[in-house]
């Protein structure tokens, strides 16, 4: 019987995503990186500092961003936590995809709040790393969130 939690499904979309690629030569890191982030370009993410290693964006809580009772949806929260780990752990040699994650929310974020999203790695070996991000307002902490990414090599 097939498991279909969250953190499978993230972990076997991760392993046919690789499967895809290793079949699929034409992929160039042009295709892998940030800079291709549909999503992120949608929800308007602005990135202030991105190196491996670190990263910093910053986002507003527009009125389509929030949920049912007028705060920062927490899905558009994970979206930026998810799109800062990808800049602080991609690299023009080898791909970083996301094979767990998790939020916690410790505030809420109100409408047209300026979010700050921080990301560094905790820690790493030559297969896989675990990022911390910490998304904040007016310098108040409103939630942290963890990823592990496992490292896919571009032949570059």
């Amino acid at each position: 019987m097939l498991d279909f939690t969250a953190k499978n499904f993230a972990q076997m979309r991760g392993v046919f995503f690789l499967l895809k690629l290793r079949r699929n030569k034409k992929y160039t890191i042009d295709m892998l990186n940030t800079d291709n982030d549909r999503l992120a370009k949608t929800l308007l993410f602005e990135k202030l500092e991105s190196k491996y290693g670190y990263a910093k964006v910053r986002a507003a809580a527009k009125p389509e961003f929030l949920n049912g009772v007028n705060i920062a949806h927490g899905g558009f929260l994970f979206a930026l936590a998810d799109y800062t780990a990808a800049l602080a752990t991609n690299t023009e040699s080898r791909a970083a995809i996301s094979s767990s994650a998790s939020i916690n929310f410790l505030s809420p974020t109100p409408e047209n709040a300026e979010i700050i999203a921080t990301a560094s790695i905790a820690a790493e070996d030559a297969k896989s790393a675990v990022c911390d991000v910490r998304l904040s307002t007016e310098g108040k902490t409103v939630a942290v969130f963890q990823s592990r990414v496992i490292f896919k090599s571009l032949g570059k």
